[in-house]
């Protein structure tokens, strides 16, 4: 047997990974928050590789939040074909979904910002382009400058914070378009039954 088939077989079974069930923006994004959470639990089992593994634990937060930016910027309206487009920045990102969330309402934004733009300025600026905390060197050959530290439960408290914010006012205006759909089908239903 090829090492292809073994490692993506053709057949279901229950200890293989199921990718139907993991398709779309919140999907992977709840794969990279469980495994960096998980990872971040374990630590202290990890005895001296959770200095390594650490590295792995901030990629996969960093990813996070790229990818909670991206599945809201999805569920406001941005085509998945042009967010998928977007480059790795946080900065760019958190700029695009700046526009979308004002485009609906300043105020909301203002909220957003002022309770999220440090968290995503510390991460930017640790790795601005999805490469130190995964790779030694650039494309240049330059050492990746990383942060001498890092306390993996801090990051998980603020990217937890983060996701079920965003979450939070995605989800908001979900129901208040929900709730205005159900509100003129009753309208409808109404000025017809008085017809």
């Amino acid at each position: 047997m090829s090492a292809a088939n073994d490692i993506f077989p053709s057949h279901q079974h229950p200890n293989f990974v199921q990718t139907q069930w993991a398709e779309g923006w919140a999907y992977t994004l709840i794969g990279f928050a469980g495994a960096a959470r998980m990872l971040t639990e374990q630590r202290k089992k990890m005895d001296a590789s959770v200095d390594q593994i650490g590295l792995a634990v901030f990629y996969l937060q960093r990813h996070r939040v790229e990818l909670v930016i991206k599945h809201a910027l999805v569920k406001l309206g941005q085509a998945p074909v042009d967010v998928a487009k977007l480059p790795h920045s946080l900065e760019v990102l958190w700029r695009k979904l700046g526009d979308a969330v004002k485009a609906n309402d300043l105020k909301h934004w203002q909220d957003l910002d002022l309770r999220y733009a440090e968290f995503i300025d510390a991460m930017h600026r640790a790795d601005e382009r999805s490469f130190a905390y995964r790779c030694p060197v650039d494309r240049t050959g330059t050492t990746s400058q990383r942060a001498p530290f890092i306390d993996l439960e801090a990051l998980e408290r603020y990217a937890d914070d983060f996701e079920n914010g965003i979450a939070g006012y995605t989800d908001w205006l979900d129901e208040l378009e929900r709730l205005n759909r159900e509100f003129k089908d009753e309208m409808v239903r109404e000025f017809m039954d008085e017809a």
